[in-house]
């Protein structure tokens, strides 16, 4: 029995080893193709300023008020700033 098996087994991996035939190897090659198009012109919507949050502060307003206002001044400056520096670059951009 154990012949028999031994022997099916051999005759099988001949049975496979006739039909094989080696792969063809695939290579992908990717190419960059430079298109060139019309310039743009640079459009873009106006940034309005922040509003002066500490002109409206007054001189009896608690400390607590004041420097809350002052810190959410800074961060509007902050943001404005941002989107200036932003619309620059990419109006400056090449590609």
């Amino acid at each position: 029995m154990k012949i028999l098996l031994i022997i099916s087994f051999l005759l099988l991996q001949g049975c496979f080893g006739l039909n094989s035939k080696p792969q063809p190897l695939v290579e992908t090659v990717y190419v960059r193709v430079e298109v060139p198009g019309p310039p743009v012109p640079c459009k873009i919507d106006p940034i309005t300023p922040p509003i002066d949050l500490v002109s409206n502060l007054k001189d009896s307003d608690n400390l607590h008020y004041k420097v809350k206002t002052l810190l959410a001044d800074r961060e509007l400056s902050k943001a404005y700033r941002v989107k200036l520096e932003t619309a620059i670059t990419s109006c400056n951009q090449k590609d």
